[in-house]
């Protein structure tokens, strides 16, 4: 009974043709037109304090714990940003805070817990 091989230049073929279309499915696409969007939190939020984000109504990120940054894109427009302190305690709120981005421009903000508020700042 003959044994049959697969020839192995096809499949090395094969196999390089599957794993970049793999690749191409996993990694997610930037476009030059999106923009950057990085908020940091800041140093003095709190030892057992988070910062969570929702983008446009969706909540985007849990909690931003001390030391961690959240880096987005975002296409071009107008967009709502909303964020809260957690442990959420009886007195706060989410606080929304609208952006206008443009097309290829990288934004950075700095999230402070100010007034029982988070409120965010813009970073150079």
């Amino acid at each position: 009974m003959k044994d049959f091989r697969f020839p192995r230049r096809p499949r090395n073929l094969l196999f390089a043709t599957l794993l970049f279309a793999l690749l191409a499915v996993l990694v997610p696409e930037t476009r030059a037109a999106d923009a950057q969007v990085l908020i940091r939190r800041a140093a003095n939020f709190g030892n057992y304090n988070w910062l969570e984000i929702w983008i446009d109504g969706q909540k985007v990120e849990k909690g931003v714990a001390m030391g961690h940054d959240f880096r987005t894109t975002l296409s071009p427009g107008h967009h709502v940003i909303g964020l809260a302190r957690r442990p959420r305690t009886s007195f706060t709120e989410i606080n929304h805070v609208p952006l206008d981005l443009r097309s290829g421009e990288s934004y950075k903000y700095t999230a402070f817990w100010r007034n029982d508020r988070v409120v965010l700042e813009t970073t150079r």
